[in-house]
Formats: C-alpha cells, structure tokens, sequence
C-alpha cells in the first residue's frame, strides 16, 4: 500500500471507532509498517476487524488479522494448511510455511516421534515458541 492507501484505511477504521485520535506519528508509523501490504487484502482485514473487535486495532492485531487473512486467501495448498506460519507432515516433523514464512529455514524441524520422547523435546517447544512469536509478513 502507497501512503494514500494507508489513510484510507486509517480512515475507514477511524470512522468505525470514532474515539480514537490518529496523530501523524500514528499514521506514519501503519505507513512504514504496511508499506509492502497489498491494499485489497488491507482493506477486507479492516472490515474483518470492525465487524468483530470492539477496540481499534494495535499495528500487531492488524498484523495478526494480516497474517491470517492472507493464509486465508492463499491459492497454496501449503499456506492453506498452515498453523501461524508451521505445517506439521505426516511423520510428525514440523517445518516452517514457505508461503507465511519465506525467509525461514525449509529443513524439518522435527520433532519426529522419537523425539517428542526425548529430553530436547522441551527445548525443541522453547525454540518453536520464539518463532511463532516473530513477526511475519
């Protein structure tokens, strides 16, 4: 989205939640946060959000509805079957969504059955945990 397309939906979700104030900083930063978002997927998470948050929404909720939506819309099978950008396979290995998360590593990240018993399990959740809370575009 260009900065115009940014303030219109700023401006749609402010007319929905009129008690909020956008200050320019407000706008400048959904500017460089959405920059690279495409503007009709922007717009359908807006109107996602109105119809079912009663608050206007934080850079990281829009984001997250982003995130969500764009799986939604996806024509990959891969996406489609995603959960937060993880794809679980058949032998129980774990590895990222190509589609959700392009610039992450493609190997498997387990844990296969065996490991899922082992002592690294614990370890393998910590590190699984970190990435789902990374930011994704």
């Amino acid at each position: 989205m260009d900065a115009r397309e940014t303030a219109e939906v700023l401006a749609y979700l402010s007319a929905a939640y009129p008690r909020t104030d956008l200050h320019e900083e407000t706008v400048l930063v959904w500017i460089d946060q959405f920059g690279n978002a495409d503007y009709e997927l922007a717009v359908r998470v807006a109107k996602r959000i109105v119809a079912s948050d009663e608050w206007f929404p934080t850079v990281a909720r829009f984001r997250e509805v982003l995130g969500i939506e764009l799986r939604r819309s996806s024509v990959s099978r891969e996406c489609g079957d995603c959960e937060n950008g993880f794809i679980v396979m058949a032998n129980g290995d774990v590895t990222f969504c190509r589609v959700c998360r392009p610039d992450a590593p493609q190997e498997a990240l387990g844990p296969s059955a065996a490991a899922m018993r082992s002592a690294d399990w614990r370890r393998w959740v910590d590190q699984s945990r970190k990435e789902l809370d990374k930011p994704f575009n």
